[in-house]
């Protein structure tokens, strides 16, 4: 059997993915080690923003010198065609079931490519929790968004919802664990159930009342674009009422600035976005609001970034978290920005950096402030 190390880029939900990967490898005999104790990586990857990409990928390649790798997750599902991926297995965020296969004949000298697409259900999983105080629970894979900007979708695809009763069945093992908190996690929890005619309210509500070993728990949703919540607004804000409910909700905003907003596709305007803040601010005074602002937008002028600020002046939220604008490779904004500049080291994308830069520092000081 061998020793592995499993490496973690990105969101809650590649986190869940990581916990059945650990899971899975240990029922079959595998021991979870540290990095420097391993003989095998396996690299749980994001596709979102190109430093991390950057990073990604120094890391694998000092490693693999001396360890065998295995590069699974999101960004050999959104680009399958990078060269850099050539010399390692690979596997995708929908065949975890398949894991212990892909390990053990990359320990033979095998190179695996397991890069299916079709929803594969991960609850009810052996798994390994990261804090055994926390149960991260993936309720779908997808969404319903087409955002310019957005590789993410590339891998996750289109919205499938996994099933309530398996999602309350897992919530229940989570409870008979003693876990007191429980993370409903997705690329957006606000659309779940919206391809099978039923909603996120519907689904809290039973999630809600779940019996088990440990009835004091927490519950808390994960991130929900402004779109779906404004379509589910009164209901959910009781929803948010009930004593289990974690007062915490994670509405990225993205910019201030209308037009901004309409290039990137984002389906919802300020004015909507600040109704469901006024709501659920008035209706539950204590609610900790955690939004996400991309600075540098292809076509964000100084008025639209100002917009932003005057937006976040007003928000002052809880959570902020701020990024600059990355043009990823088959995305509509950023395969329209790459081909409009000659390289990356053009005298547009260096004044296009500084920008950033700077509107990115102004936004990390507005929020300290």
């Amino acid at each position: 059997m061998a020793k592995i190390h499993i490496y973690t880029q990105g969101c809650t939900a590649n986190q869940a993915d990581s916990e059945v990967l650990a899971g899975l490898l240990s029922q079959a005999g595998h021991e979870l080690t540290k990095l420097s104790d391993s003989e095998l990586i396996i690299f749980n990857t994001c596709s979102l923003k190109s430093p991390t990409e950057h990073s990604l990928f120094r890391k694998i390649q000092d490693i693999s010198k001396s360890k065998k790798v295995i590069v699974a997750g999101c960004f050999p599902l959104s680009f399958p065609e990078d060269k850099r991926l050539g010399a390692y297995s690979l596997i995708g965020s929908f065949d975890l079931k398949k894991i212990v296969e892909v390990v053990e004949k990359t320990l033979a000298g095998e190179i695996v490519v397991l890069l299916n697409k079709k929803a594969e259900e991960k609850l009810c999983l052996p798994k390994i929790r990261d804090n055994c105080n926390i149960a991260k629970i993936v309720i779908s894979k997808g969404c319903l968004g087409t955002c310019a900007y957005c590789a993410g979708k590339k891998a996750r695809g289109k919205l499938v919802s996994y099933s309530e009763k398996m999602i309350l069945k897992e919530v229940e093992q989570a409870l008979d664990d003693y876990c007191p908190d429980i993370y409903l996690t997705s690329q957006d929890c606000g659309c779940w159930g919206f391809d099978c005619g039923t909603n996120i309210v519907e689904l809290l509500k039973k999630v809600l009342e779940v019996e088990g070993a440990f009835a004091n728990f927490k519950v808390r949703m994960g991130m929900a674009n402004p779109n779906h919540i404004y379509k589910l607004l009164p209901k959910l804000v009781e929803v948010y009422k009930h004593p289990k409910m974690v007062k915490f909700l994670h509405i990225p905003v993205q910019s201030g600035s209308d037009k901004i907003l309409k290039a990137m596709n984002r389906q919802y305007t300020v004015a909507q976005f600040k109704e469901i803040v006024t709501k659920f601010r008035q209706e539950i005074p204590n609610i900790s609001i955690s939004t996400d602002i991309i600075v540098g937008f292809p076509g964000e002028t100084n008025s639209d970034f100002q917009k932003t600020v005057d937006l976040l002046s007003w928000l002052n939220p809880e959570v902020l978290n701020s990024t600059k604008y990355w043009p990823r490779k088959g995305t509509s904004a950023g395969d329209k920005y790459l081909n409009s500049i000659d390289n990356p080291n053009s005298s547009k994308a260096k004044a296009d950096s500084k920008v950033k830069q700077d509107r990115a520092l102004a936004i990390h000081k507005l929020f300290k402030k």
